[in-house]
């Protein structure tokens, strides 16, 4: 099957990445049916033990059965009709990381903490103060953040690219009983497959479609980006942070009484663009800038910066 992190084509499916082949072999077996069987002890979570129906390249037609979870020790085997994908033929670093997470995340769930976690007390202690002094809070990024607003009772749209840790969130809100569809909103903002903390997997190689789908990310959802329903606190803590933190000033230029924190500002200076149209009022733990207004700014000069850094996950 493929040996190596660095990425080798895909051969035959044996359970198991171990063995490189020549890419004629590919050929050779792409078209015929292959027996695959797997140690289910963790159901291949490490990057050596990938489950055949979980990699790149090779695309099942019809879905081939998934594996279920059996006690240790004990192997499951089947039967997976598939096809050779040239497109998706290697396997590197970054893809095989997906995997693992997937596959982690299948057979071990998803675990959501109880706050927010900014890296000391004393930004921790801010952002609960700050929620607790919120009426409506718009969040890039979610988790125990989110989960944290839902038990103070405050009215909030929550934005995350990771489906199944957003599906995870609202999940641990139901079970604690803080749920109420009337005041909490859960957009799950699609690009593509994402690895850990949501991260799109292969942005550098994104199609005109799948940019369009970064663009969209930074977008303040509507249930929140006009009239009232504009939020008065507004963390920027997911992907494509300059953008979610330019589109967020745009949209609150000119009200009063807001917040915008953005997490992981001061030591990435990447981020540092934003002071171009707002001042810094405070920074927390070294870490998260706070902002409560905006510089004057012309719509053009900020809308060019938005172009530029729309399609920038980091």
């Amino acid at each position: 099957m493929v040996a190596h992190l660095s990425g080798f084509a895909i051969c035959s499916i044996t359970g198991h990445i171990r063995i490189q082949s020549p890419i004629q072999q590919i050929h050779r077996e792409a078209t015929s049916h292959q027996r695959a069987t797997l140690d289910t002890e963790d159901a291949a979570v490490h990057r050596n033990r990938l489950a055949c129906w979980q990699l790149g390249g090779i695309v099942t037609t019809p879905p081939c059965q998934r594996i279920a979870k059996t006690p240790a020790g004990t192997r499951v085997t089947f039967v997976s009709p598939y096809r050779y994908d040239p497109g998706d033929a290697v396997l590197d670093r970054e893809y095989l990381e997906y995997l693992e997470l997937s596959i982690r995340r299948r057979f071990s769930g998803i675990t959501i903490p109880d706050a927010a976690w900014f890296g000391g007390d004393k930004a921790n202690q801010w952002f609960l103060d700050a929620i607790k002094n919120c009426t409506r809070y718009l969040e890039f990024g979610t988790g125990g953040s989110t989960y944290l607003a839902a038990k103070n009772g405050v009215e909030f749209v929550a934005v995350d690219s990771d489906r199944a840790f957003l599906n995870a969130v609202n999940k641990k809100i139901v079970d604690a009983g803080f749920f109420n569809p009337s005041t909490q909103t859960y957009r799950y903002a699609d690009i593509g497959k994402t690895g850990f903390l949501g991260f799109p997997v292969h942005w550098e190689k994104a199609n005109p479609a799948r940019l369009e789908q970064f663009r969209r990310y930074s977008d303040p959802p509507a249930e929140c980006s006009r009239g009232e329903n504009v939020p008065d606190l507004v963390l920027v803590d997911g992907r494509f942070r300059v953008a979610c933190a330019l589109k967020a000033l745009r949209m609150l230029q000119g009200r009063q009484n807001w917040t915008l924190a953005i997490d992981d500002y001061v030591p990435r200076d990447r981020y540092h663009v934003v002071a171009e149209f707002a001042e810094i009022d405070e920074f927390v733990s070294d870490r998260i800038a706070v902002i409560h207004s905006t510089k004057n700014f012309s719509q053009d000069d900020i809308d060019a910066r938005i172009r530029e850094y729309e399609t920038v996950p980091a």
